[in-house]
């Protein structure tokens, strides 16, 4: 594994601790001389009203608070509630964990819009913050969606597959943005289909079952609305319908919302290249190339959301994600928020995208195992649900050492703390 990796980046980095960094090349580390903060179009119509407010609390921190340790305090803050919403899931009387879900995802959400504008202030931006942000956010996304499933009481065996895809296009939407910035080199968040939307929506959903309990999102919007309908109304069939819960008609919402956006990130971001491409050709410009080709730069998440996918698809009759849902919904996470730092470090280094990243090969492993045990008609190899126990492992190891590798590099070479404001000596990344 550590050979493979090692391949990627070539010639590598001396790191913080003296060794090679496994991510980035001695290239990628100089290149870090040319970084420009991307831009940002933020079109978010709460985004616009909670500015002011953004803009107030961000002058309250004083200038020797690093803009990384105003992130990590906002996102301790879901990890903690994340980790209560598991160990109370489907019990009545923890109510009170949908109120800290709330306040939590709205303390990290105004931590991580202060943390650049902080930084901005004190004058203190970096690579180093862009990467830390996003990548807070790349594992947020897991958590607020499983926050969001928990409180309209999906998390059960019935409603897995519902839980699974719906992680399966917030993460992708999250993946397309970061792409499409790869790309473009602008962060686009559109008018009510934005993070804070989505952070909004979820900490509505949570409060509301604080405030009325879980039972209202298992109600019939018919029933809901109209109360009890008579037998000989039209609508009464409707009234009796699982598929017209109010938690089904959210969900359904969200994902083709979703759905919808990716699309389009797509399509825009294929149309700003070549609008990019014939501008420079008219101008008699060398056509300017992409470290990574558009679609190759793909292909680490399409291979690991395909190969998830088509795994619990072929254990289905083994009910394997029915039976491991968190453990699904987890490892399925990291991997993604693994995936999208390693593009937002691509972008920060001007390195190119690897097109199959090596920690997927535990995904194929896993695949294998599944496929080997239905050709042999009996069990897999290794048990899945123990299996996929080891991918909860493995992912947190991974990203975790994706993270300190990333920040003893960076850290050494810009001459900075993660932590703190203070300056140091810089590293020369060509000195062994």
């Amino acid at each position: 594994m550590g050979n493979t990796m090692k391949e990627e980046g070539s010639s590598s980095s001396t790191s913080l601790v003296g060794g090679s960094s496994v991510y980035i090349s001695d290239e990628g580390v100089s290149n870090l001389s040319h970084y420009k903060p991307s831009s940002q179009l933020d079109y978010s119509f709460i985004s616009k009203i909670l500015n002011p407010y953004w803009n107030y609390v961000a002058t309250l921190f004083p200038d020797w608070m690093a803009p990384n340790t105003i992130t990590l305090i906002g996102f301790l803050a879901v990890v903690f509630t994340f980790l209560a919403t598991i160990y109370t899931n489907d019990s009545a009387e923890h109510r009170w964990i949908y109120l800290m879900n709330a306040i939590a995802l709205f303390w990290y959400q105004t931590m991580d819009a202060c943390d650049g504008k902080h930084a901005r202030r004190t004058q203190t931006s970096s690579p180093l913050g862009e990467l830390f942000d996003h990548g807070c956010d790349s594992i947020n996304s897991l958590m607020q969606t499983v926050l969001a499933l928990a409180a309209m009481q999906l998390l059960n065996v019935d409603d897995a597959w519902i839980c699974f895809v719906t992680l399966l296009t917030v993460t992708a939407m999250f993946y397309i943005s970061i792409w499409q910035q790869y790309h473009t080199a602008v962060l686009n968040f559109q008018n009510f289909s934005g993070p804070t939307e989505g952070q909004f929506v979820v900490m509505i959903v949570n409060l509301v079952v604080f405030a009325f309990g879980p039972i209202v999102f298992n109600d019939n919007l018919i029933h809901l609305i109209l109360g009890n309908v008579d037998e000989s109304s039209m609508l009464y069939s409707l009234s009796k319908s699982e598929f017209v819960k109010l938690k089904y008609i959210i969900i359904f919402g969200v994902n083709v919302s979703t759905i919808t956006g990716v699309f389009q990130c797509l399509r825009d971001t294929i149309q700003s290249i070549n609008n990019t491409h014939d501008l420079e050709n008219s101008n008699g410009q060398e056509k300017r190339m992409n470290k990574t080709p558009v679609f190759k730069s793909l292909c680490s998440y399409l291979v690991f959301a395909l190969v998830f996918t088509v795994w619990i698809l072929i254990s289905g009759s083994k009910q394997t994600l029915e039976r491991n849902l968190l453990s699904v919904l987890y490892s399925y996470g990291m991997f993604h928020a693994y995936i999208v730092t390693r593009t937002i470090l691509a972008r920060v280094c001007d390195m190119t995208i690897p097109t199959l990243m090596p920690v997927l090969y535990f995904l194929i492993v896993g695949l294998l195992n599944t496929l080997f045990g239905i050709m042999k008609g009996g069990n897999a190899i290794l048990d899945e649900g123990l299996y996929l126990n080891i991918l909860v492992i493995v992912t947190t190891i991974m990203y975790t050492h994706l993270a300190y590798d990333v920040i003893s590099t960076l850290t050494a070479h810009l001459g900075i703390y993660c932590f703190s404001v203070q300056k140091r000596n810089p590293i020369n990344p060509t000195s062994k």
